[in-house]
């Protein structure tokens, strides 16, 4: 398929064929998700793929709410999504790199999923990501380390009906287009600070805004 085509007619399917994906198509899926970009390439996506019948069944008895079992009760493939935490977003010494945390792995997540899903759409196939689960339950049932966050479960299989597809917003719904920014007025702590940002507004090329110019230290760059 086009991209454009694959975007447009991937949607979520709820009622699947009793029929089987190739290992070769989950595996192309799986590489293609691998493509996505990631926080400092740190690559912490994991997929957890579930393909046999007796898995499959305890999976949709405890792992999911009882309407997603419903929704996916024919659905050969089960895919869960987790990333590795405290990797994404966090320096080397184990801190925050901002206020996001661990959000950077969920991100990151995403955004191989997306590259999952569309890859799917591309092979045929179809799709539902579920967001409603039971974690502790999908933890003990496939052993997944306690260094993973579990985020979501995508069934993957063909589809047994044909939903319209939802309506999306309109681009203006979604696009801020930024023609004026106001400028704000400094608040400066000095007389010196106010003398350097004047030479920054300024064609003079000063490069030391509240530095020192006054002390010398800026080798007579605002001179």
């Amino acid at each position: 398929m086009e991209f454009n085509e694959v975007a447009v007619t991937r949607k979520s399917i709820r009622k699947y064929a009793a029929r089987p994906v190739a290992k070769e198509d989950i595996e192309a899926m799986l590489r293609c998700a691998m493509e996505a970009p990631s926080w400092k390439n740190s690559q912490t996506a994991r997929y957890h793929v579930i393909t046999s019948s007796t898995m499959l069944q305890a999976m949709k008895q405890e792992g999911l709410a009882p309407f997603n079992a419903e929704n996916t009760k024919d659905a050969p493939v089960l895919i869960v999504t987790s990333f590795v935490k405290d990797v994404a977003g966090f320096d080397k010494d184990g801190t925050p790199s901002n206020e996001l945390g661990n959000l950077w792995g969920a991100y990151d997540l995403g955004l191989h999923n997306e590259d999952l899903l569309l890859k799917a759409r591309d092979l045929g196939l179809d799709t539902l990501v579920m967001g409603i689960r039971d974690a502790k339950a999908i933890q003990r049932l496939l052993n997944i380390p306690e260094t993973e966050i579990i985020v979501s479960v995508i069934s993957v299989g063909y589809k047994a009906m044909d939903p319209e597809k939802p309506k999306r917003k309109k681009l203006d719904d979604i696009r801020n287009v930024l023609r004026n920014i106001k400028k704000t007025t400094p608040v400066f702590q000095s007389e010196e600070e106010r003398f350097c940002a004047s030479l920054n507004d300024s064609d003079s090329g000063c490069c030391c805004a509240g530095s020192g110019c006054f002390s010398g230290s800026c080798s007579g760059c605002c001179y």
